[in-house]
């Protein structure tokens, strides 16, 4: 099983998440922590055993500790740790997520996160 950590401040990435990986979630093949704060991510990292998680996505702008500070912190600490800054723009006037995934050496790789039709409408 996959473990990744998703760090971001606003829930509804939990939703896309989800959504996106419903088969692997379902099938067990991956299984996703999410922390809404950098300070809830390093708190995670202390209580629980870090060198489970794969990976940890970390959105760049969030209030308090700032994604890049979380990066800093966790390189620190947890050097073999795998960090992507992520971030993402949702546009309901489109009807889709999308989510940008920039790793530490500056490459990016860009991937679309289609929201179910349900979720569509509850935002109208």
């Amino acid at each position: 099983m996959i473990k990744v950590m998703v760090v971001d401040d606003e829930t509804d990435v939990q939703i896309l998440f989800q959504q996106q990986f419903r088969r692997e979630l379902k099938a067990g093949l991956i299984m996703f922590h999410f922390c809404f704060s950098g300070e809830e991510a390093l708190k995670f990292l202390v209580e629980h055993d870090a060198t489970d998680l794969v990976l940890i996505l970390a959105d760049i702008n969030m209030p308090g500790m700032s994604g890049l500070e979380l990066l800093k912190r966790i390189k620190e600490k947890y050097s073999t740790l795998k960090v992507f800054m992520i971030r993402y723009d949702i546009t309901l006037q489109e009807h889709r997520g999308e989510i940008k995934v920039e790793t530490e050496e500056g490459k990016f790789t860009e991937f679309v996160v289609r929201l179910p039709r349900r979720t569509r409408d509850q935002d109208r």
